[in-house]
C-alpha cells in the first residue's frame, strides 16, 4: 500500500505544471538572468580604450607625459590603446568618427577633450588628475630640494610598495554575484512547500473529492501522509538537483569544491521546505489557492531579507535584527552554502545545519497535532 501510494504521489507531482514551473522552469529562468548581469560591473571586462595625445598650436610638448603612451603599452594589461595623432585636427577627427574616445590636448597645461560621457572617458578623467596631482607633487619637492635627482624621486612615487602582508582565509576569491544564486537555491528549497501542501491537502476532506475518498479508505492516515510527502519530496529534490547542476555545468557557477556539501545542504533545504508547506496547510482549512498564494509570500518575503532581491540585505538584517535573520531558512540555507565556498571550518556550517533540521523538526511536529485534531462531522 505505500509504495503504491508513493507511486500515485510522483505521478501526480510530475503532471502538475503549476509546482514544476515553480520549482523548475523558474529558477532556471532567474538563474539564467541573474548570469547575464554578472559581468556588468567588472571592470576586468572593459575593453581598451583608444586614446591620443596631440600639442596645440603655439605650445611646447610635455616630454613626459608625450612618453606615457610608450611606457602604458609595455604593461601586459594596458587599459589604453594610443592611437597616433599629427595635431589636434586630426584628433577631432578621430573622435568624431567614434576612432578614439577622447584625446589629451596640451596648450598651457593639459585637457582632456571628449565628445561624450561615459565610464571610458571617465576613466580616462582620473588618469589626467592622477598624472596632474604627481607633477605637482614632483614640481614642488624639486623646488624645495634641488639636489634630489628626479629620476630617483619619480621612481620612490611611483613605486606601490606594499606594507601589509595579505593572509587568504577563505577557500576561493570574492564574488559578488554568489550571493544572489545562493539566495536563488535557499529559495528554490522553499518552494518545496508546494509539494508539502498539495500531499497535506489530498489528506483534507473538506477541500477535494479525493480527500473524502482518503479519508474513508481502511489505510492509515499516517501511511497516507509519509507516503504523500516521501513522494513530493522526492520529486522537488530531483528539481533542486536540476537547477543546481544547470547553475554549476551550464551557466559555469563557481560554488567551491565542496559539492557534496552543497547537494545535502539542497536536500536538507528541500526538506524544510516540504516541510513548511505540510505545516501551512495543516494549520488553515482555507482553499487551496489561498495556502499557494499565502506559501508564494513567505518565501518570498524570506528571499528578499536573504539578499535574493538586493545585494547587501542579509548583512543589514544579520547586524541590526539578528533574530530574524536566523529564523529565516532561506538565509540559513544561502548562509550555510556561504560558508562551504569560503570558509575552512565548518562551525559556523553546522550551526546553519542544526537551525535548519530544529525548523524542519518543528514544522513536522506542528502538521502532526493539527492533522490529528482535524476531525469531520460527515463525509
Amino acid at each position: 500500500m505505500f509504495f503504491s501510494e508513493y507511486k500515485s504521489r510522483l505521478l501526480r507531482s510530475i503532471r502538475t505544471p503549476e509546482i514544476l514551473i515553480w520549482t523548475l522552469l523558474f529558477p532556471i529562468a532567474l538563474s539564467s538572468f541573474f548570469k547575464t548581469l554578472e559581468g556588468i560591473n567588472q571592470l576586468s571586462d572593459l575593453p581598451t580604450i583608444p586614446v591620443s595625445v596631440v600639442a596645440a598650436d603655439g605650445f611646447t610638448e610635455d616630454p613626459v607625459f608625450m612618453q606615457l603612451p610608450k611606457e602604458l603599452e609595455k604593461e601586459e594589461t594596458s587599459l589604453f590603446e594610443w592611437i597616433d595623432a599629427k595635431d589636434q585636427s586630426e584628433a577631432d577627427t578621430l573622435l568624431d568618427n567614434n576612432q578614439i574616445k577622447g584625446y589629451f590636448l596640451m596648450e598651457n597645461g593639459i585637457r582632456l577633450i571628449v565628445k561624450s560621457e561615459g565610464i571610458e572617458q571617465t576613466i580616462l578623467k582620473n588618469f589626467l588628475d592622477q598624472y596632474l596631482q604627481m607633477h605637482t607633487v614632483v614640481g614642488d619637492i624639486l623646488t624645495e630640494n634641488p639636489e634630489i635627482p628626479v629620476g630617483n624621486l619619480i621612481e620612490k612615487l611611483t613605486n606601490d610598495e606594499q606594507y601589509v602582508t595579505e593572509v587568504q582565509k577563505s577557500l576561493a576569491p570574492p564574488s559578488g554575484s554568489l550571493s544572489y544564486f545562493l539566495a536563488l537555491i535557499g529559495m528554490l528549497c522553499l518552494f518545496g512547500g508546494f509539494q508539502g501542501l498539495d500531499s497535506v491537502t489530498l489528506l483534507q476532506a473538506n477541500l477535494s473529492a479525493c480527500g473524502i475518498r482518503r479519508s474513508i479508505s481502511p489505510s492509515k492516515k499516517r501511511t497516507l501522509l509519509l507516503a504523500d510527502l516521501l513522494g513530493g519530496y522526492t520529486v522537488h529534490l530531483f528539481c533542486t538537483f536540476v537547477v543546481f547542476l544547470y547553475m554549476l555545468f551550464v551557466l559555469r557557477v563557481d560554488f567551491g569544491n565542496r559539492l557534496g556539501g552543497c547537494l545535502f545542504v539542497g536536500a536538507l533545504g528541500s526538506f524544510v521546505g516540504v516541510s513548511l508547506g505540510a505545516m501551512v496547510s495543516a494549520v488553515t482549512k482555507i482553499p487551496e489557492m489561498t495556502k499557494s498564494g499565502i506559501l508564494v509570500c513567505v518565501t518570498l518575503v524570506f528571499s528578499f531579507f536573504a539578499g535574493l532581491m538586493v545585494e547587501g540585505v542579509q548583512y543589514l538584517v544579520q547586524k541590526n535584527l539578528p533574530v530574524l535573520s536566523w529564523i529565516n531558512p532561506v538565509a540559513r540555507i544561502s548562509d550555510a552554502l556561504y560558508c562551504l565556498y569560503y570558509y575552512e571550518d565548518y562551525k559556523r556550517f553546522f550551526l546553519n545545519i542544526l537551525v535548519l533540521i530544529a525548523a524542519a523538526v518543528l514544522f513536522n511536529i506542528i502538521s502532526i497535532v493539527f492533522l490529528r485534531r482535524q476531525t469531520y462531522e460527515s463525509v
